[in-house]
């Protein structure tokens, strides 16, 4: 499952402070009109994940946490998922939020 792989590949990564992985599958209908008449129809079945990438860390007495969130597609492998994980870490270093509490998985 992709969710597996990505929480595998994020626990083989340092500096990683916390995560939050978010899952959609989307399904619909789309019709298409020329004047009031129905040309065409599909339907559509697309998953949407999401990662988002948390990392703290310490300049000076101040403690910041920096994220950035990025979107993961189902036929990336291995490779560019870990890819994207370290540029992501990457990125946050520069993201000077002050630190914040998340919430706890409940």
């Amino acid at each position: 499952m992709m969710i597996d792989r990505v929480r595998d590949l994020l626990g083989r990564v340092g500096d990683v402070s916390a995560w939050r992985i978010s899952d959609r599958q989307i399904e619909g209908k789309e019709l298409f009109f020329i004047h009031r008449d129905v040309d065409m129809q599909r339907c559509k079945d697309v998953r949407h994940i999401s990662l988002t990438i948390y990392r703290d860390f310490r300049e000076g007495k101040k403690s910041y946490r920096g994220s950035v969130s990025v979107q993961i597609h189902p036929t990336h492998t291995d490779e560019e998922i870990r890819r994207l994980i370290e540029q992501s870490l990457d990125s946050a270093r520069y993201v000077y939020n002050e630190h914040y509490p998340l919430v706890e998985p409940g």
